[in-house]
């Protein structure tokens, strides 16, 4: 009987922890790991192209692979900072990333407990924050041309909180939790000139979690294995609109079923240790971009009784494949001293499809290849059981996309072409920025600086 109350304890007192994670992510408003599908976690994880998922057991596998968590020990915090600088271009103009600087925050800890639950059960959270608000979310038009697979990505708060088991030696089990709480009620509402309320505006935003779950097996001292799944965030969004204009009702609702969208997302990885001094890993990932029903707004606009419905293109994107490979070399191994290199590099499919044409939108992506490099230092007894800094930067190659447009030439126009305002010659005075021919592509680069504790 003591050892079940025992049992009931620890588990309760871990549940605790973390829902209280999580509703401190529902209550900051966004959950989400786009930052960190980006570019990864920490300078390691830039350094390393974020082929740590058969890695990581600190903090930081709360994204990378909870699995992995449950495989850590004793304490771990980490701090860094991010800044991000974009030469992508779109029609030879430079498209900027916004808020191109943020921080990162990881804890990993053990449950102390004795006994046969000594090292059993882990605890982390992995902190992405913008340094002056919670997210920003910006909109497009449906002819303005971008990257979608950089855009609403990095700007905004991520908290993933994670609960690990370490069920066996070398055998770890996790699971990690995305969620956004639900918001709706007015956005606006001010007394015009009649003194009566004469425009509304109300959003809606339901609420979202979803799971990041992971397995992390280690056969041998020197082989580890993971495997995770993270499935997609989408967010449906509403902004509804009421107003009388010149005493004609005016009614607009923008719609979204999945804004601040992840996809679907699979990696597996293995981690190779022949020696001490230096390690190999290898990632390889499949994201289901196919299910996107892409960044842009649906608009129902209602003037009278007369509805104009704008509807976003559709079946444009592609599911991406991808592989990644990273290699650690310990340059300085002493026992009061470590310094370690890491290389890291990979390729991403386009999430583009470039075989579907386009008409009015003008979505510009290409394949990527992305490469990282750092160092990492550790000097053990510093600060508690040791004192870590690393750097770590990171470059994405975006391949030039190109794509010829397609003037309309008869009514009624396919969804595919462009058309201009003279309804007697439709091909004329088209003024849509990628017509006649689309074009864009670039780099994107991605450094972090960052100071860890291990207790």
């Amino acid at each position: 009987m003591v050892w079940v109350r025992l049992v009931f304890s620890v588990v309760r007192r871990s549940l605790h922890f973390f829902l209280a994670c999580a509703l401190v992510s529902a209550s900051a408003g966004l959950a989400h790991a786009g930052t960190f599908e980006l570019f990864g976690v920490h300078p390691v994880g830039l350094a390393e192209a974020s082929t740590r998922t058969a890695a990581a057991d600190d903090g930081s596998a709360c994204f990378y692979n909870p699995g992995g968590l449950g495989l850590g020990h004793g304490y771990q915090l980490e701090l860094s900072g991010l800044g991000m600088v974009s030469r992508l271009e779109v029609q030879d103009e430079r498209r900027d990333i916004d808020d191109p600087s943020s921080g990162t925050f990881t804890v990993g800890s053990a449950v102390p407990l004795e006994g046969m639950l000594r090292d059993r059960i882990r605890v982390g959270v992995a902190v992405h924050a913008l340094p002056d608000r919670l997210m920003r979310l910006k909109t497009r038009s449906q002819s303005t041309p971008f990257f979608p697979y950089y855009d609403n990505r990095s700007q905004r708060l991520a908290v993933i909180p994670a609960l690990a088991l370490r069920l066996a030696q070398g055998f770890g089990v996790g699971v990690g939790v995305n969620a956004l709480a639900g918001v709706q009620g007015p956005l606006d509402v001010r007394e015009g000139q009649s003194r009566t309320l004469e425009t509304r505006i109300a959003q809606e935003a339901g609420t979202v979690a979803r799971w990041i779950v992971g397995v992390r097996v280690d056969p041998t001292d020197t082989l580890h294995l993971g495997a995770v799944f993270r499935q997609s965030f989408g967010v449906p969004l509403t902004v509804s609109t009421t107003a009388d204009v010149a005493g004609v009702p005016l009614s607009v609702d923008v719609s979204t079923v999945e804004a601040l969208f992840d996809p679907t997302t699979v990696v597996v990885g293995g981690r190779f240790e022949p020696s001490d001094r230096w390690s190999i890993g290898l990632d390889a990932t499949y994201q289901r971009w196919s299910s996107w029903n892409g960044p842009l707004l649906q608009v129902d606009t209602t003037v009278s009784a007369l509805s104009l419905v704008s509807k976003p293109p559709k079946d444009l994107f592609q599911d991406v494949y991808g592989a990644r490979v990273a290699v650690a070399w310990q340059v300085v191994h002493t026992a009061d001293n470590e310094l370690a290199l890491h290389l890291g590099a990979g390729f991403e499919t386009s999430m583009l499809d470039a075989s579907k044409q386009q008409g009015r939108s003008n979505f510009v992506d290409g394949p990527k290849m992305i490469l990282g490099t750092g160092l990492s230092a550790r000097w053990p007894g510093a600060v508690g059981q040791a004192l870590r800094l690393g750097l770590g930067v990171q470059m994405h190659r975006v391949a030039r996309f190109e794509q010829d447009k397609i003037a309309c030439t008869q009514l009624p126009c396919p969804a595919t072409t462009v058309v201009g305002p003279n309804t007697a010659n439709l091909s004329e005075d088209i003024d849509n920025p990628g017509y006649p021919s689309l074009s864009g592509g670039g780099t994107v680069f991605a450094a972090s600086v960052g100071v860890g504790v291990e207790l």
